[in-house]
């Protein structure tokens, strides 16, 4: 099922959104690991010889110090403390805070008491996709790491933002993206450890499956067929079905944005792909509905160059997919493939069958790795 032969294309636009705790040392306490070379004490840069007196100045002063340390290395970035800043600064790589991210276990021997730990994210500018601006992400990711002390634990995510530049996506290719994603859902979970992929009840606030905690997932409990006969008896395989044919009979944008969206509020980013900034009939996303694009927030956060450039590498195939392809035949092709599961039909398979034959080798092995582990 590869994507017809088509003329050029402009190129789709990404971004990436990287957390971490950061580990700090209060001033006049010493440094567990002096051998380390990498910063751990932060002053206030308008007044080095005293600490920052307030919690918040203090988070601001060490986004600041991040900030400045990318800029030094040719790498244009600026802090930002309130979320309503980020709008006005586009060319810039922005270094924020954010509340989710958790500090490591207090009671691990790897992370010794005298640090203190900050939720750092660092979100790069919207980029047009080509190999420099790839690098560029690989070039940041290892200043952070040269840089900083840091730990990326199971709080932490990898956020990538696939758009069309300030356009958007257009019925037909949100129609087509919707609906691969909704078919081949278990294969894309499939590369990602289990919290990455938890189901509503289990304690987590996030990733949901689109199958389980959608409006489309609610409509498929909730439809009534002929009299009265519900669907909620139905087996998990017959309600995908059904919602496929949702998806693939949907012609608006902001029809399948309310359809796709979380069950317990379109602005609630729970699912493992968030599109409401692409709906323009939505304003409650508030600064966020601004970003005209595909969120796609499952991956685990990491601070590995290669595997954060090959996840961008693949969804931004998945949505070159989507717009190439002929409709038809997709349609075809998603009838028949939703009815195998992800045993019959793995993620290497879905990867190789859209043309995106290096992101299947490199996955392959990385499911090889870990099923060794």
């Amino acid at each position: 099922m590869a994507p017809n032969s088509s003329p050029l294309r402009r190129r789709l636009t990404f971004g990436i959104e990287l957390e971490f705790a950061l580990a700090t040392v209060p001033i006049g306490k010493p440094d567990p690991h002096p051998e380390d070379p990498r910063q751990v004490y932060f002053h206030d840069p308008s007044n080095p010889a005293n600490p920052p007196s307030t919690t918040s100045t203090f988070i601001y002063t060490i986004l600041t110090h991040v900030a400045q340390t990318l800029t030094q290395h040719h790498v244009p970035a600026i802090p930002i403390l309130k979320r309503s800043q980020t709008t006005t600064f586009s060319r810039n790589w922005l270094v924020k805070t954010d509340a989710s991210i958790q500090p490591p276990n207090p009671t691990s021997a790897l992370y010794p008491h005298a640090y203190r730990w900050y939720a750092v994210e660092v979100v790069s500018p919207a980029y047009y996709h080509s190999p420099s601006t790839t690098d560029a992400c690989r070039k940041v990711i290892r200043i952070l790491r040269e840089q900083y002390r840091m730990v990326v634990n199971e709080s932490c995510g990898l956020h990538v933002h696939v758009g069309n530049g300030l356009d958007g996506l257009d019925g037909k290719w949100l129609r087509n993206l919707m609906g691969v994603l909704w078919t081949f859902e278990a294969q894309l979970e499939s590369l990602f450890p289990a919290h990455r992929k938890p189901r509503p009840g289990q304690g987590a606030e996030f990733n949901f499956a689109l199958s389980c905690a959608s409006v489309l997932a609610r409509q498929a409990e909730d439809q009534t067929v002929g009299e009265g006969s519900s669907l909620a008896w139905m087996i998990t395989q017959q309600k995908r079905e059904w919602g496929l044919e949702q998806i693939l009979a949907r012609r608006d944008v902001a029809e399948l944005c309310g359809i796709m969206a979380s069950q317990y509020g379109p602005a609630i980013k729970c699912l493992p792909y968030h599109i409401q900034g692409l709906n323009p009939r939505d304003t409650s996303a508030g600064v966020e509905g601004s970003k005209k694009t595909i969120e796609f927030r499952q991956h685990q956060g990491t601070m590995d160059e290669e595997a954060v450039v090959m996840w961008v590498e693949t969804v931004v195939l998945i949505v070159e997919f989507a717009r190439d392809v002929e409709e038809e035949r997709l349609m075809e092709w998603l009838r028949e493939y939703i009815k195998l599961d992800e045993r019959q039909f793995g993620v290497v398979r879905f990867l190789l069958a859209i043309g995106a034959s290096l992101q299947a080798r490199y996955y392959g092995r990385e499911i090889g790795v870990r099923r060794e582990q």
